[in-house]
């Protein structure tokens, strides 16, 4: 479904690097801009900032350039039938700024790997294609499945999965993110699926299993790497979340 007739990653121009090609390409250029960048918008050429997505259109007329930086881009020439790409519902000739939300580097840089090995293998490439568009497509719709700190958010919760023994109430987590504490509840449930403290009990129960089977340290002593204050609330949490107590595990393990 879909073809790359042409395509590359960090491509780097000068900052008065500027391109017009008045009837465009016969197939369609997917642009995806890391630095801040002149683009089309409603006729008018305007100043986008960096992690900016542009769809042209074929034989859409290409103008776009640098702001006044260095210039940074991936790009994709691509062939597709056109009603198949009419269901992503994506708006043509139109920047999508994406943030940091959806990592479109990482879509491009696999595409290229499929493309560079000279295979351009039809089924890879329609899944990565359709996964990029699908997501770009619900920022530029408004998804609510998008949320706002989501950076922010993906730190935090790598924080608590490195350091789960801290002690990360929700008011702490929401001081990380300088939002309140029924926001950031709502924030993480909605990014992660799950509730703040259930993503912190998880961690603290997975390192607890991993030093049950991999160290001869007492109950106790493991409770407290773990972040508990107390052995029974451990013993409780642990037995609540895996069925058996921490000691009837280990000697499952065993």
């Amino acid at each position: 479904m879909f073809f790359i007739r042409a395509m590359g990653c960090d491509y780097r121009h000068e900052s008065d690097f500027y391109i017009a090609r008045e009837h465009g390409y016969d197939c369609y250029l997917a642009l995806f801009l890391k630095s801040r960048s002149i683009l089309p918008n409603n006729g008018e050429l305007v100043s986008c900032p960096k992690n900016t997505f542009i769809l042209f259109n074929q034989n859409s007329p290409h103008k776009y350039g640098a702001d006044n930086e260095e210039y940074i881009e991936d790009w994709i020439q691509f062939e597709c039938d056109s009603s198949f790409l009419s269901r992503f519902d994506l708006p043509f000739d139109k920047p999508v700024h994406t943030g940091e939300q959806v990592r479109l580097d990482r879509y491009f840089a696999l595409i290229r790997d499929v493309f560079f090995r000279c295979i351009n293998d039809s089924e890879i490439t329609d899944h990565l294609m359709q996964a990029m568009l699908t997501e770009v497509a619900l920022v530029a719709s408004g998804d609510s499945r998008i949320v706002p700190h989501y950076k922010e958010l993906m730190q935090l919760r790598r924080k608590i999965h490195a350091e789960p023994w801290l002690d990360w109430s929700v008011e702490k987590m929401a001081e990380e993110l300088h939002i309140s504490a029924p926001y950031m509840q709502e924030l993480y449930k909605k990014t992660f699926g799950l509730s703040c403290i259930n993503d912190v009990i998880e961690c603290r129960i997975s390192c607890a299993k991993s030093l049950l089977t991999s160290s001869d340290l007492l109950i106790d002593e493991i409770a407290s790497r773990c972040g508990y204050r107390s052995v029974v609330h451990f013993s409780r949490q642990f037995k609540k979340a895996v069925g058996i107590s921490p000691t009837e595990w280990r000697k499952s393990r065993a």
